[in-house]
């Protein structure tokens, strides 16, 4: 599996966003000192980074999805809120594949 810079996506998506540092810390329920150390990991906690995906308003759960769907073409997700919990739906797909036979 390909290493994703889980905090620098974090940030970039913050950045994009109209959130303060501060903001972003009090919706966390965390210090803005933790924020940058957000910022800095390479990995997050589940429940953190479903947290993280509401505030911000994206799915950081699509680049470990999207990674792995390189590897197995079968597994398709769907995702949304509901509340404040995301859920992930999995389902599978026939992939049909014809050649033509060329003469």
């Amino acid at each position: 599996m390909e290493k994703i810079d889980i905090g620098k996506k974090i940030k970039e998506k913050f950045s994009e966003s109209n959130l303060t540092i501060n903001e972003f810390a009090e919706q966390l329920n965390c210090e803005r000192t933790n924020v940058y150390r957000i910022f800095n990991r390479k990995s997050v906690d589940t429940e953190l980074l479903c947290k993280i995906s509401k505030i911000l308003g994206f799915n950081f759960m699509d680049y470990y999805l999207q990674n792995e769907k390189i590897k197995n073409d079968s597994l398709k997700f769907s995702f949304e809120f509901i509340g404040n919990q995301l859920i992930i739906h999995k389902t599978s797909e026939i992939k049909v594949i014809v050649k033509e036979d060329i003469a």
